[in-house]
Order: C-alpha cells, then sequence, then structure tokens
C-alpha cells in the first residue's frame, strides 16, 4: 500500500519535528510518499503579544525538506501572493453565482 502525506502552511521547526513525523506516517510494508506545500516566512510568537515575521530564504526551506522528506512534488511561495490568489479565485467563483 501506498501513503501519500501532506504537509503545508509555515515551516516552523520542521527540522525538530521531522523525526516524529517520519515515525508516526512509516510502516513496513508500505510507501509514503510526501508531499509539501510552505509558505516562505514564519510567524513567531514567542514574544508577548509580539507577532514577528521572519522571512525564510526558500532555497533554505526547499533543500531541508529535500534532504529530511525526499518529497515526491513541493512548493515553497510567499503567503502573501497565496493569499492573493485564493482570494481572487474565491471571489470569481462566488461572484458568477
Amino acid at each position: 500500500m501506498r501513503i501519500a502525506v501532506l504537509l503545508f502552511g509555515q515551516p516552523r521547526y520542521i527540522e525538530h519535528s521531522a523525526k516524529s513525523i517520519l515515525e508516526e506516517f512509516t510502516f513496513d510494508g508500505h510507501d509514503t510518499d510526501f508531499f509539501c506545500h510552505f509558505w516562505s516566512h514564519k510567524e513567531d510568537t514567542s514574544e508577548k503579544s509580539q507577532l514577528n515575521i521572519i522571512e525564510l530564504e526558500k532555497s533554505v526551506i526547499e533543500d531541508k525538506v529535500e534532504e529530511i522528506f525526499s518529497p515526491k512534488s513541493f512548493m515553497v511561495e510567499d503567503k502573501t501572493e497565496a493569499l492573493i490568489l485564493i482570494t481572487k479565485s474565491y471571489l470569481k467563483l462566488f461572484s458568477s453565482s
């Protein structure tokens, strides 16, 4: 059996959670394929009531993801651009109703 796992969103501390993710989705006798879609920033709320946006190098994310998960497919994109596209698609879909 083949298992597909989609990882998405902010790549917060991906290197710290990778071991758990791999253990959770690895089964003897089965193949696991990873697919990843991440944004090129992470939000850090460790400071009290302060939101820090940390820009991450796209190539650094890609290198880490490739090394850890060897995904079948993955994409790293800017969150703002993605949200604009989603909003435009949503408006187009519901404005024609």
